[in-house]
């Protein structure tokens, strides 16, 4: 074999080569199941798995709020004077009006 031969064999692999790859390319983007869907999915499964966790975490402050309310009056009788108004026999109550628009 000579040495135009081998040259034209090694050209002819490549461009086979490179045929191939777009052949596979193409039907990795375009079929129904493909890799772009892949990597949103991705995506959609990390962020909601952050959601999650923060939702985790929120979901534990509540408990232990809750806790503190159950468990202490102190801590009862102050979110309900804060929350709802709440007051005693001799406290003064002052009403504030907010700024009309």
């Amino acid at each position: 074999m000579g040495m135009e031969e081998e040259k034209k064999l090694k050209k002819s692999f490549v461009r086979c080569l490179w045929i191939g790859a777009v052949i596979a390319g193409l039907f990795l983007l375009l079929k129904r199941d493909n890799v772009l869907r892949w990597a949103q999915a991705g995506f959609i499964i990390r962020s909601e798995k952050r959601t999650i966790e923060r939702n985790r975490l929120k979901i534990e402050e509540m408990d232990r709020r809750i806790d503190a309310l159950r468990n202490n009056l102190d801590t009862l009788e102050s979110y309900a004077r804060e929350k709802f108004g709440f007051t005693e026999p001799g406290d003064e109550v002052y009403i504030l009006e907010k700024g009309k628009k």
